[in-house]
C-alpha cells in the first residue's frame, strides 16, 4: 500500500512537470496577429498596403508636377503648339526615368492621343468607377499576379482642367496651327472634345512585390 502511494505520487507530479512544461511553451511561441503581420511585413513576406498606397499617391504627384511644369515652361516659350512638342517627348521620358526598382508609371485613357497610352479592357472598367470627380472612389488599389510575379496596381483618375483645352478642348475651340501640329504628331489622335472636370484618364502605377519595397518604403516616408 505504501509502495502504492508513493508510486502515484510520483506519476501525479510528473504529469505536473509536463503540464507546467507544456503550458510554459505554449505562453512563449503565443504570437498576436499584429505581432505576427509586423513580421512579416518587416521580413517582406507580405506588404502593407497602406504604405503602397502612400508612395503611389507621391509618385503620381511627382510625376504630374514635373510635367505640369515642363508644359507651363514650353507655353511660355512657344504657346499651345511648343508644349505639344514638348509633351511628346517629354511624358514618355518622364515615364521611363521612373521605371526603376519594380516600379512602373504611366497614363492611359478611353480617348487617346498616344496609341500606347489606349486603356485596355480591364483598365475601362476602373476607369468608369471614376467617372465623375465628386465620387468615391478616389482610387483603386489590387493585387493582381503577373508572369508569376505578384503586382501591386495604383489607379488615379486624373480630370480635365481649364489649362489643357487648348490642346484637349472642342475642336471648334482648338486654333488651327494647334490641330495641325496634333495631326502631325498623332494622326489618329481621339483626344479632343473635352470640357474641364470630364474625366480625362488615369494614372496607373504597378509595383513589383518585393522587388519595389525599398523604393515604396522610402517614397512613404518622404515628406513631399
Amino acid at each position: 500500500m505504501k509502495n502504492s502511494i508513493v508510486i502515484l505520487v510520483f506519476v501525479l507530479t510528473c504529469m505536473g512537470v509536463l503540464s507546467l512544461s507544456c503550458g510554459g511553451d505554449k505562453k512563449e511561441t503565443k504570437e498576436s496577429q499584429s505581432e505576427k503581420f509586423e513580421r512579416l511585413r518587416r521580413s517582406g513576406e507580405i506588404a502593407d498596403v497602406t504604405i503602397l498606397q502612400d508612395a503611389a499617391e507621391k509618385e503620381i504627384k511627382s510625376f504630374a508636377y514635373s510635367l505640369k511644369k515642363g508644359l507651363s515652361e514650353a507655353m511660355r516659350e512657344g504657346g499651345a503648339v511648343n508644349a505639344i512638342n514638348v509633351c511628346s517627348e517629354l511624358a514618355p521620358e518622364m515615364a521611363m526615368a521612373r521605371t526603376t526598382e519594380g516600379w512602373t508609371i504611366s497614363r492611359v485613357s478611353e480617348k487617346s492621343r498616344n496609341k500606347n497610352n489606349q486603356a485596355d479592357p480591364m483598365q475601362l472598367d476602373i476607369l468608369d468607377s471614376f467617372f465623375s470627380p465628386d465620387q468615391d472612389p478616389k482610387f483603386v488599389g489590387e493585387w493582381q499576379t503577373i508572369a508569376g510575379k505578384k503586382t501591386f496596381f495604383y489607379y488615379k483618375p486624373i480630370y480635365m482642367q481649364e489649362v489643357c483645352l487648348s490642346c484637349h478642348g472642342p475642336k471648334k475651340n482648338i486654333k488651327p496651327e494647334v490641330a495641325a501640329k496634333i495631326a502631325e504628331l498623332y494622326p489618329d489622335d481621339a483626344a479632343t472634345g473635352y470640357r474641364v472636370g470630364d474625366l480625362r484618364g488615369m494614372f496607373v502605377v504597378e509595383v513589383e512585390w518585393p522587388a519595389g519595397r525599398a523604393r515604396a518604403e522610402a517614397l512613404a516616408s518622404d515628406s513631399i
